[in-house]
């Protein structure tokens, strides 16, 4: 009995060691929910993702420029200096990435096709569409060189661009705006610096939707929300998994 006893306390001290970080944990006795849909959150976990994948390809093929020998199979060549990749993703669904060039004067040039114009380089343009089960999304933006016209595999590259969301499915009703208007640091796998505003509205009734976040040097997200009148903070993991946290629960981004 005594040896029982012993078992339960050690236990129950391990389990108040634990960190409040563990995003399995209940904080504070708040109960996890792993079936919520947060509209907003799940949105700003897609924008995460698409900003991964697109810098997964669009680092590389800016660093490759730099020889004249570099091919890139990787890109499908869509004409007027227009290039594509397609992807697929558990959580943003399928995506088309398009991109293009501009010199250091914003004229449009194609440095794969013409290498000898790669000296001029000063920003890869993107836009992207697709589509999730719960969106349809759009976004255009920028890959900036630090260095304009210098190609250099160590020099700092930003991104700046607007994306709109569009919900379907459980998320029918919901349009949500995101916009990096200052420039973030943008590294092979995402964004290291950053912040992103998200406004739009969604649910019944329609309520006002707001998202405010940060990208982090590990590339992970941390914000704040307010929706459908709740309100809380969330943490997106570049790997796949995040969570909300409000006042009355926790709920899992899977």
């Amino acid at each position: 009995m005594k040896r029982a006893l012993l078992v339960l306390v050690i236990a129950a001290g391990l389990g108040a060691c634990r960190r409040d970080s563990d995003q399995n944990k209940l904080v504070d006795g708040v109960p996890i929910n792993v079936t919520a849909t947060v509209v907003p959150a799940q949105a700003s976990q897609q924008y995460l993702f698409l900003k991964r994948d697109l810098l997964i390809f669009t680092i590389p093929v800016i660093n490759k420029l730099i020889n004249a020998d570099s091919t890139f199979p990787e890109l499908i060549d869509a004409g007027g200096g227009n290039y594509q990749v397609h992807d697929t993703d558990i959580h943003y669904g399928d995506a088309t990435f398009t991109i293009a060039f501009q010199d250091i004067n914003g004229a449009t040039i194609d440095p794969i096709a013409v290498r000898s114009s790669s000296n001029s380089l000063a920003a890869v343009t993107v836009n992207i569409t697709g589509s999730s089960p719960l969106f349809t999304y759009t976004e255009t933006g920028k890959v900036t060189l630090g260095l304009p016209g210098v190609l250099d595999a160590t020099s700092i590259r930003y991104y700046t661009g607007t994306a709109a969301f569009t919900g379907v499915g459980q998320a029918n009703g919901y349009t949500l705006n995101f916009n990096v208007s200052q420039q973030a640091t943008a590294v092979f796998q995402g964004l290291t610096t950053g912040q992103v505003t998200v406004t739009g509205s969604g649910g019944t009734p329609t309520a006002p939707a707001n998202v405010v976040f940060y990208f982090a040097q590990n590339r992970n997200i941390d914000g704040t929300l307010s929706w459908e009148g709740q309100s809380g903070t969330f943490h997106v993991d570049v790997t796949g998994p995040g969570y909300v946290i409000t006042p009355a629960k926790r709920i899992i981004l899977d």
